[in-house]
């Protein structure tokens, strides 16, 4: 099996939908390992250079950071991991997941705009 593109390892943070980096199967398993689960003989993918060549632009114009994990610009990474670090420095109130794996929030605690009420919520003055 031959991929025309790089192996994406990291999800793309910069507007193209793609799974967590949990889910991109480049991410936890090596070429080897992923034709093997496929069932492949052998699994190539092109090389980031080769992509580079093909679209003739260099490194500096494209952004390849779902291919190598390093972008352009600071991204947050992980959700999760930075609301519990901006609650641990500023005593902010974090999301919890609650016993169904969906997040809790004590809406007590979070101020909301009356003017950009989501979608659904009925507006209680």
């Amino acid at each position: 099996v031959r991929i025309h593109s790089p192996a994406m390892s990291h999800p793309c943070y910069l507007g193209v939908d793609t799974a967590r980096r949990e889910e991109l199967i480049a991410h936890r398993m090596s070429v080897a390992e992923i034709a093997r689960h496929i069932g492949a003989d052998s699994l190539g993918y092109l090389s980031l250079p080769g992509l580079f060549r093909a679209v003739g632009k260099s490194t500096d114009v494209l952004c390849s950071g779902c291919f190598t994990g390093d972008y352009p610009v600071p991204v947050q990474l992980e959700f999760e991991v930075n609301a519990k670090v901006a609650h641990e420095t500023a005593g902010a109130h974090v999301p919890t997941k609650g016993p169904d794996g969906q997040l809790e929030v004590a809406f007590e605690q979070i101020e909301m705009d009356l003017d950009r009420v989501p979608v659904g919520a009925e507006r209680q003055l």
